[in-house]
């Protein structure tokens, strides 16, 4: 069995490759849900190696 971790973000350009280290732990995989950052969120979430999608506008923590 395998473990995805689904981590919605938005805004988190500073933070997001450290969690993505974090969560690997946990999880076989990452997905990281840009919920329409205006920064380089997704950006860094590809250099951590992360499966991202990302939203155009920001639809909120449960949409993601």
């Amino acid at each position: 069995m395998k473990v995805i971790a689904v981590v919605p973000a938005w805004n988190e350009e500073p933070r997001v490759r450290k969690t993505i280290e974090a969560v690997r732990q946990y999880a076989d995989g990452v997905v990281v849900v840009d919920d329409g950052s205006a920064d380089r969120t997704s950006d860094e979430a590809h250099v951590g190696d992360a499966i991202v999608l990302r939203h155009v506008l920001n639809r909120g923590q449960g949409a993601s």
